[in-house]
């Protein structure tokens, strides 16, 4: 089976997204990520900011707080909208081309599409907290708990959308724990994973 389509969900600071980039060069496929976030303002209008926002991360990590903050009487949130296009955008790009689409909830847009493969990249804490802080260069007062915020933010919002849990192994075709791998293994154990199923 040759996957035309690959998805990577990740824990965030595990290296998903830099994962994903150096396995579509390898495989001549095209990347998408932030892309799916700028064409999801360009449609919408929305800001940017506002869309990456409100387009993986819950505004609360309590499923029921946010449940209850997005729901309205008069028809689907903005921030129901918002999901409802990226989902759009997503398929449109699986049904087009060749190509690594990472987080955006794509491994669940994707779960009826053939020819699909679904990856999730996992870390301990301290590996991710010392990629967020000397890597992507980001400052935490708290780095434990403001990691498990954005955990748990981003989960709520899958569940919400998905029914699901972000992190059942079940959902996925691979998952690799990449505590002691480099980046570049990573996409070698993917691609000879890859290389079998064809």
């Amino acid at each position: 089976m040759e996957c035309k389509v690959i998805t990577i969900g990740h824990d965030y600071g595990s290296g998903g997204r830099d994962i994903g980039k150096l396995l579509a060069e390898m495989l001549n496929y095209k990347y998408y990520d932030s892309e799916i976030t700028a064409q999801m303002a360009k449609e919408s209008g929305l800001a940017e900011p506002f869309v990456k926002n409100n387009s993986e991360y819950a505004s609360h990590s309590n499923y029921f707080l946010f449940t209850l903050n997005n729901w309205t009487s008069g028809g689907p949130s903005l921030v129901d909208q918002l999901y409802f296009l990226q989902r759009q955008i997503i398929i449109d790009l699986a049904q087009k081309e060749n190509c690594v689409i990472v987080g955006h909830c794509s491994d669940y847009a994707l779960k009826n599409i053939s020819n699909c493969f679904h990856i999730y990249i996992q870390s301990n804490i301290n590996a991710r907290i010392d990629r967020v802080i000397n890597q992507y260069h980001e400052e935490l007062d708290d780095p434990v708990k403001e990691l498990k915020e954005r955990d748990n933010r981003r989960k709520t919002y899958y569940r919400y959308y998905t029914d699901r849990k972000l992190n059942d192994l079940g959902n996925y075709d691979l998952v690799i724990d990449r505590t002691h791998l480099s980046d570049e293994d990573c996409v070698e154990i993917i691609y000879q994973v890859l290389s079998k199923l064809e």
